[in-house]
């Protein structure tokens, strides 16, 4: 009955000077970024640590704020050159007069979802001590987007932070971390400025590039398949088509790249591809389907119908894919299948047989499949 006055403790220890109910114990970790001066313009929000009030003004005097990562005229202008040149060659590789307007339609649907990232302004700049950020983790008070192992002391930074503006949409955030405390030096900490906002510019860059060979498949792929009656299908030659004429646009952008890098950077090669392609007959496959497929096995059926139009295109170019599509619109009907398109390929070809190709395939895949069996 006497321990019923240890209920009173915790009020007791709350009630001491610090430097007497920290007696004994370690001080918990402070967190030097609570410190951090910050500077407000009417366009930009600078924090920074007090010994580099140099560069911080530097910063602000070196650039007009808010800053935009592109700019409106660079993005229009690449944004017209795709829609120019790339809408009139898909519409030239289906034998097509001219774009159709849904093309021209999802193309401008690919502008308006990118805008809201290519006018974001820069508005904020955050100025770290390598240290410092180690001593914030330790405090539990790591800034937004900002990451610290301290098992491997790795230093991790988001691509993408943001911040609130009163009044105004939210603006990117550019941290600028310095790894060692170092008064003065100036200019080489603005040469590490400069590399990040060429950095930034550069991923949201290729974030739309990106995004674009994306949304090309989608562009074209409406008027790959209105090529054929739908009582038509299944047809492989559709399924390879609708994959790999993006692909082919792709390569008009840079003709050194071979069609081997631009599928390896832009398709997802689908998993144990070798183990599902061996049981894969293109021209009877999806008509035997009995039950539900599993996702790498439908995807394995469009890659390697890709594949063989691949090696067509190795042997032949590409010069007998608008006469196939111009051919093939012109005898569309319920009753069109592969063997019609067979004798479209053999015609336009000079006397080849495309099912040659998907045997080269299967055999190349056979052999790669038997080099490693695990």
């Amino acid at each position: 009955m006497f321990k019923r006055p240890l209920l009173l403790l915790p009020l007791l220890l709350a009630l001491m000077p610090p430097d007497v109910r920290c007696a004994g114990e370690p001080a918990p970790p402070t967190n030097p970024l609570e410190a951090y001066k910050t500077k407000i313009t009417n366009d930009a929000t600078i924090t920074y640590p007090a010994d580099e009030q140099a560069f911080a003004d530097e910063i602000l005097l070196s650039y007009q704020f808010p800053l935009r990562i592109l700019d409106d005229a660079s993005f229009e202008a690449q944004l017209a050159r795709w829609k120019k040149n790339d809408l009139a060659l898909i519409a030239k590789k289906l034998a097509l007069e001219k774009p159709t307007e849904a093309m021209s339609a999802s193309f401008d649907q690919f502008r308006d979802i990118c805008r809201p990232a290519v006018v974001e302004e820069i508005g904020v700049v955050r100025i770290y001590h390598f240290s410092d950020i180690k001593a914030a983790q330790a405090s539990g008070s790591l800034p937004d987007g900002l990451g610290y192992n301290p098992e491997n002391e790795a230093l991790s930074i988001a691509n993408h932070i943001t911040a609130p503006r009163a009044g105004r949409a939210r603006a990117r955030v550019v941290p600028i971390v310095l790894m060692k405390k170092a008064p003065g030096m100036t200019d080489e900490k603005m040469r590490l400025f400069n590399a990040t906002i060429r950095d930034m510019r550069w991923r949201l860059d290729e974030a739309v590039y990106n995004a674009y060979c994306g949304k090309l498949y989608e562009i074209a792929r409406p008027s790959i398949i209105a090529t054929i009656d739908k009582a038509s299908f299944p047809l492989w030659i559709v399924d390879g088509m609708v994959n790999i004429i993006p692909i082919s646009v792709l390569r008009s952008h840079n003709p050194n790249l071979s069609y081997e890098q631009l599928l390896q950077a832009h398709t997802a090669r689908p998993s144990d591809f070798e183990t599902h392609a061996a049981g894969i007959n293109l021209d009877t496959w999806i008509g035997t389907r009995t039950a539900a497929t599993p996702k790498a096995v439908a995807d394995s059926y469009s890659y390697l119908a890709m594949l063989v139009i691949l090696d067509a295109i190795k042997e032949n170019g590409e010069d007998w894919i608008p006469p196939l599509f111009e051919r093939m619109r012109a005898q569309n009907s319920p009753a069109f299948n592969m063997g019609a398109i067979y004798k479209i390929y053999t015609e336009i070809t000079g006397g080849k047989d495309l099912r040659e190709n998907i045997a080269i395939v299967k055999e190349r895949l056979a052999k790669k499949r038997g080099a490693n069996p695990g």
